[in-house]
């Protein structure tokens, strides 16, 4: 940077101090000052005759005997309280340590620690830390003296080191670092630094040097030397940035500012005082002084003095006064910065671009203008640029506003349809583009109402991206069918989203999906019945965005997240008007899934609307499928309503309703079937034969060959008694010999049962005689036993023994206590007892005996067996009957 061409200004303030105070300033021995520091609230001199002069605020000095000789050094560290000094006693060089003491507004100087140096050579400059932990003092013989631990130890150590060069060390200073304290040498050819926490070790940052009092350090303790080249500036990594000034003759820090104190090339003995903004690249103050003679800083202040014994305060002037200085002179940019550097609030900072920008525009620089405006975002309302811009040939400006908007996420949903507008009549799609598919993170605006207006404005892609990145689903799937109208992308789309999300956004655009795509569409309506998982989409990635799904938008968020099936009746609704579709719908459900009631009537009706065959042969499979689930009653009146007589036979067979199927068959003349219907069912239900002999016997003629089946199978499974079958058929005109065969047939087997019948009544009336006499043997005649052994344990018999009148006996000890029956005859006796009980039980149950005169054709073989069960064996609870029943017994 070269300072000749940085833009000079007057901020810092001259005062006169030998006007205000004209004796004190007069007192300072400057013809005689060899030295000089300041930084601990006051002025410090130090001269030829071994003096150190304190200056109070006041300018009063007073006097201090410092050496017997000479005072070369003085440094005042950060340690406010002690005051270094190098100088002569004796001929001896001695570092001397003062404590300074303030009473009131005076100081006065107590020796501390002196220091013998051991050295033959002149010191030239000198340096410490912050602690005064270290102590460095460089000398004209190219060595540097480092004294450690100067306030701890009482005589501490020396160690001398040399730079590798002749050249008088011309500046040390210390640099610290956390873990290291870095020092830096320099001489007239040379800048060097060294790590004093590891044995010195050191090396040569750069092979430029500086003469004395052009080396000072900033507040960081950065290196800053000046030489005929310019101002460097150095850390200890190395080499930093660089000055373009004129050959410097002394420099210093002073907070931010550095001061270059150069030859004056118009005026003799004269010198430039210049101050320095490095950061905000301008000169504050700049000035000639006639025998410039030291710089001192002190009270916030510079402070000049020449060998005149004239004494110069530069007060920097306050923020605000500056400002209003660049203001008057249009300079907002130096404004800008200086007000940054200044720690200026964010509001006042943007008041100056504000300025700016409204400078600008009136001159009609309206580019750069907006380029102020945009740094005003945040805290100027926005509308009072937009307004300004709003003229179509300024829309690029407008634009680039509305960007800088979104970018620091202060636009708003009209910012965001401004900005997109604005794409869009300049028709520049890439910008467009890199707005909607900006991934940075630090960009926001309404997603919303980008989509909607990209949408109007006919990018329905840009829409689209910006629905499915951000996850509006709704907005995606009105796109996907209503605007592009891909189809298949809609369905791949609710293909990725969550069991609520797909299944809601289903039943509001699936209309469109089942009219175009009926394939697919029914195939995700059956995952959505049946476990539905996710997939995943490379067009479609998941994005989790809650707030925006389907469920949110629609209030159904907090329903039951676990479930995962649809109820295919949900759907039906999307197939109207299209009733091949609702039918593949309904077969794919059929041969994969058990249905409802409500599905399966509903694909029996389309079934039977259509009047085809092969439909009504789905129609049956349909009703026959294993897992079907259907209303019967519902589904027989379709059937009747489209006289389907295989369905209302199968039907009538899945209610039991034989006699129905029975009259079907017989409305139809259908003999085969009603012939085949009796075969089956006839054994269970005898009364199929009697409506099927009738049938016949009506027909005669027509049904001979039939009724002779049909009296096989009667006679075959003795169905019915044959006076019921000769009874039908009598009221016919058939030819005997249709029934000869079957009357013989019977009456030949009846003789058999009769003669069955009287053999089995012969055994039986002899056994119960032959009971009885055993029974009245036993209750008029003792029992002999002549047992021997225990039928138990088959040992001998012993007394006490237990006989039973069945002829088995027992110990009494292998019975048990509560035993009254033979053990061996008693499960035979059990089982008896259980018989009786049961036919006590029937023949008491007239249910039971109605229900069997009705389903029975001989009722009274049916009435036999009941009486046989002892169904009057109470007869005195008869009543007036009793007498009769009795007789009949």
């Amino acid at each position: 940077m070269a300072a000749s061409i940085l833009p000079k200004f007057e901020f810092f303030e001259k005062i006169n101090i030998n006007q205000l105070n004209p004796s004190g300033a007069t007192d300072i021995p400057i013809e005689k000052t060899t030295c000089s520091s300041s930084g601990a609230g006051f002025l410090a001199f130090g001269d030829s005759e071994g003096k150190i002069n304190i200056v109070n605020r006041e300018f009063l000095v007073s006097e201090n005997f410092g050496f017997n000789l000479r005072v070369h050094l003085l440094h005042q560290p950060k340690l406010r309280e002690y005051l270094l000094s190098v100088g002569v006693d004796d001929s001896n060089q001695i570092l001397r340590i003062w404590k300074v003491s303030q009473q009131d507004n005076s100081f006065s100087l107590s020796k501390y620690k002196d220091i013998r140096l051991n050295v033959n050579s002149t010191c030239s400059c000198i340096a410490a830390t912050n602690t005064l932990s270290q102590i460095a003092i460089g000398l004209c013989n190219s060595h540097v003296i480092l004294i450690r631990d100067v306030l701890k130890d009482r005589n501490p150590t020396q160690n001398i080191f040399q730079i590798k060069a002749d050249d008088p060390i011309t500046g040390v200073s210390f640099c610290e670092r956390t873990n290291n304290i870095f020092l830096f040498v320099v001489n007239q050819g040379s800048v060097n630094v060294f790590e004093t926490k590891s044995g010195n070790k050191g090396e040569q940052l750069d092979a430029i040097g500086a003469d004395i009092n052009c080396i000072t350090s900033t507040e960081e303790q950065e290196l800053v030397i000046g030489n005929k080249d310019g101002i460097f500036f150095f850390t200890p990594e190395g080499r930093g940035a660089c000055l373009a000034i004129e050959q410097p003759k002394k420099l210093m820090w002073f907070r931010g500012y550095l001061i270059v104190v150069s030859d004056d090339p118009t005026k003799q003995r004269n010198s430039f005082v210049t101050v320095y903004d490095l950061k905000n690249k301008f000169i504050a103050f700049t000035e000639s002084f006639h025998l410039f003679a030291h710089v001192m800083i002190e009270w916030n202040s510079l402070f000049i003095v020449t060998s005149e014994k004239k004494i110069f305060q530069l007060n920097e002037k306050d923020t605000q006064s500056k400002l209003e200085n660049l203001f008057k002179r249009n300079l907002y940019t130096v404004a800008i910065a200086l007000a940054k550097s200044q720690n200026y609030d964010d509001s006042s900072i943007t008041e100056i671009f504000h300025r700016y920008g409204d400078h600008l525009y009136k001159k009609g620089d309206f580019d750069g203008a907006m380029a102020q405006y945009v740094y005003t975002i945040g805290r100027l309302e926005p509308s009072y640029v937009i307004r300004q811009y709003l003229d179509a040939q300024r829309i690029h400006n407008l634009t680039q506003y509305l960007q800088a908007l979104h970018e620091k996420n202060v636009a708003n949903s009209d910012h965001t349809t401004l900005l997109i507008n604005c794409y869009t009549k300049l028709k520049d799609e890439s910008k467009l583009n890199e707005f909607i598919k900006n991934d940075s993170s630090t960009q926001s605006f309404d997603v919303e109402t980008a989509i909607k207006v990209c949408k109007q404005a006919g990018y329905v892609d840009h829409a689209l991206y910006l629905a499915v990145k951000h996850g509006y689903q709704d907005w995606c799937l009105k796109i996907l069918t209503e605007d592009s109208q891909k189809f298949e992308r809609a369905v791949e789309y609710l293909s990725t989203l969550d069991f609520l999300d797909a299944e809601k956004s289903f039943k509001i655009y699936g209309k469109a999906l089942v009219d175009t795509l009926a394939t697919k569409a029914i195939e995700l309506i059956y995952r959505l019945c049946n476990n539905y998982t996710p997939t995943e989409s490379k067009n479609f990635p998941r994005v989790a965005n809650a707030s925006k799904s389907i469920s949110t938008l629609f209030g159904i968020e907090n329903e039951d997240r676990t479930r995962k099936n649809s109820k295919p009746e949900d759907f039906f609704n999307l197939f109207v008007d299209n009733r091949d579709a609702l039918i593949s719908f309904l077969e794919m459900f059929v041969d994969h899934y058990k249905i409802s009631k409500a599905a399966t009537s509903t694909l029996l009706e389309l079934y039977l609307r259509a009047e085809q065959k092969e439909k009504r042969e789905k129609a049956l499979d349909l009703l026959k499928k294993k897992y079907s689930d259907f209303d019967v009653d519902h589904a027989l009146v379709l059937a009747r309503l489209a006289n389907w007589k295989e369905g209302i036979i199968f039907i009538y067979e899945k209610l039991g309703l034989f006699q129905e199927i029975l009259k079907a068959y017989i409305e139809d003349k259908d003999n085969k079937s009603i012939l085949r219907l009796c075969k089956i069912r006839g054994s269970e239900e005898p009364n199929l034969w009697i409506q099927a002999l009738n049938y016949f016997a009506k027909e005669e003629i027509d049904s001979q060959k039939d009724i002779i089946d049909a009296l096989s199978h009667i006679e075959a499974e003795n169905i019915l008694p044959p006076l019921v079958v000769i009874q039908i058929l009598s009221k016919s005109k058939l030819p005997l010999n249709v029934v000869r065969n079957y009357i013989t047939n019977s009456l030949q087997q009846q003789e058999k049962d009769i003669a069955e019948d009287q053999k089995n009544i012969k055994t039986l009336e002899d056994e119960t005689e032959k009971m009885r006499g055993h029974i009245r043997q036993m209750k008029t005649s003792s029992t002999t036993f002549q047992l021997s052994k225990c039928f138990m344990c088959s040992g001998k018999l012993e007394l006490p023994a237990v006989y039973f009148l069945c002829q088995h006996s027992f110990h009494q000890r292998c019975l048990s206590e509560t035993e009254k029956f033979c053990p061996i005859c008693a499960s035979s006796y059990q089982t008896i007892l259980k018989a009786k009980e049961s036919f006590a039980l029937e023949a008491n149950n007239h249910e039971l005996l109605v229900k069997e005169l009705n389903g029975k054709p001989d009722g009274f073989k049916v009435v036999a067996s009941f009486f046989g069960r002892g169904l009057f064996s109470n007869i005195d609870e008869l009543g007036p009957d009793a007498p009769l029943i009795r007789k009949m017994q």
